[in-house]
């Protein structure tokens, strides 16, 4: 039978494992027993012993010592390991397991998603309970250049019943888009677990830009006063073109702000200008409108609110041409747009 080097190292092992078995059984195995001990596994976690990792939490309980102690390539560092992850077992399952936080793309370790089984549960749980399921990946994304573009509109109920074992079993669900799910989720949770000890508050997530786009602009609707062009271009365009910029790129959000006054440049001299065909053009357009869709869906009808609002002061002035203009680039007729996207021959305009 194997053996540590030292006796001491060995008794002191034994008696933790002993009393981490002790934990869990008074704490009662209930469906913790039939998970795996890797579900308690953090991305911190060093010398894990891979050899039991799969072993179900009642079936490393129900092992002798000796048993665990014998098994190939499992020496004290990794049965430390197993220790611990059966303490963190034996927690109250309503307790967090570790303060874990979303981790950044460039910070992922060897490529998984950075969390363990039980964290995830506690993020599902927690978007469970503040009712989010219906919002939209898109609608928390960081930037919508992280996330694929099929999972912009993908509610958050798509994955708040699967394990992280089962999304990264789904058809097209490598570990960049597993990680992009985890990523959302993880924010999702830091702002609704600051609203667990204010129960009498309620928030609503929206982008910053789109915050202060809506603020000004309900607080603008309930004034008297008029609506200039500088104050609409300040207040509502130049924010939602940032909105662009950090979505779709600089590149995107110029094209955007060529089609209002006092330029509006046609989408043939725009393709011109950036060397492409009037198809892709109009496809970065859509793009625009796809955006401020997914980020700020109400806007459509801010929008038309603000244009109602000018257009019954002054109809023929230069703000209501602006404002209707914005109103048509950032939430266009959608049959109109799909009739000039169907009409274009994508023939390039680069000299």
């Amino acid at each position: 039978m194997k053996r540590f080097s030292s006796p001491a190292i060995d008794c002191r092992l034994v008696v933790w494992f002993e009393s981490a078995r002790r934990k869990l059984l008074e704490a009662g195995l209930a469906d913790r027993g039939d998970k795996p001990l890797g579900y308690w596994a953090l991305p911190s976690d060093r010398h894990l012993p891979l050899a039991l990792v799969d072993r179900k939490i009642r079936e490393v309980i129900a092992a002798e010592f000796d048993e665990l102690h014998a098994t190939p390539g499992v020496g004290p560092k990794k049965l430390a390991a197993l220790i611990t992850l059966l303490n963190r077992a034996a927690l109250p399952q309503a307790e967090p397991v570790a303060p874990v936080a979303p981790i950044a793309a460039a910070e992922r370790l060897n490529g998984r998603s950075g969390v363990c089984e039980a964290v995830w549960e506690q993020w599902r749980a927690s978007v469970r309970a503040h009712g989010l399921g219906h919002e939209t990946m898109g609608r928390f994304a960081a930037s919508l250049q992280d996330l694929p573009r099929s999972m912009w509109r993908d509610p958050l109920d798509v994955y708040v019943n699967l394990t992280l074992a089962e999304i990264r079993g789904l058809k097209s669900h490598g570990e960049k888009r597993v990680a992009a799910v985890v990523d959302i989720f993880g924010h999702v949770y830091q702002i609704a677990s600051q609203l667990d000890a204010r129960p009498h508050l309620r928030v609503r997530i929206v982008p910053k830009l789109v915050e202060q786009v809506e603020s000004w602009g309900e607080r603008r609707l309930s004034q008297a006063g008029p609506l200039e062009s500088d104050e609409i271009r300040s207040a509502f365009i130049a924010p939602l073109l940032d909105q662009v910029a950090n979505d779709a790129g600089q590149g995107v959000a110029r094209i955007a702000e060529s089609r209002l006054p006092p330029q509006t440049f046609s989408v043939q001299r725009i393709a011109r200008q950036t060397c492409q065909n009037r198809g892709r053009v109009y496809e970065l357009l859509a793009d625009v409108e796809t955006i401020l869709e997914v980020r700020w869906p109400e806007g459509r009808t801010m929008a038309r609110r603000l244009a109602d609002r000018i257009a019954g002061q002054a109809p023929d002035s230069s703000a209501h041409q602006l404002i209707e203009s914005a109103a048509q680039l950032f939430y266009p007729d959608r049959d109109q747009r799909r009739g000039v996207l169907a009409m274009t021959n994508g023939q390039s305009t680069c000299s």
